[in-house]
């Protein structure tokens, strides 16, 4: 979900009348950017934890049983990783 990252408690509200309580939920500031943020909590935290963090823009929200509290970052743009386009450093 795009530009709602400043309504969270709406698209919260609406997620509800669709998804359980307990669903993943992710929200990504500024993906793909040197400083980017991940927040994972449920439609019960989400709301609660976006505004801690003070996000207020530039965030997309994921939703869904896809999203797993623990998982590895892809290692495609780490720089010691080689695939056939590069050789790592």
């Amino acid at each position: 979900i795009f530009l709602s990252i400043n309504m969270i408690d709406k698209v919260v509200e609406k997620l509800r009348k669709g998804y359980g309580r307990n669903v993943p939920v992710a929200v990504v500031e500024r993906a793909t950017w040197e400083d980017e943020r991940s927040i994972i909590g449920t439609l019960d935290d989400i709301s609660e934890k976006v505004k801690k963090a003070n996000i207020t823009k530039c965030a997309q929200i994921l939703v869904g049983d896809f999203i797993d509290c623990e998982y590895d970052k892809s290692l495609l743009y780490d720089k010691s990783f080689t695939h056939m386009f590069r050789k790592g450093v």
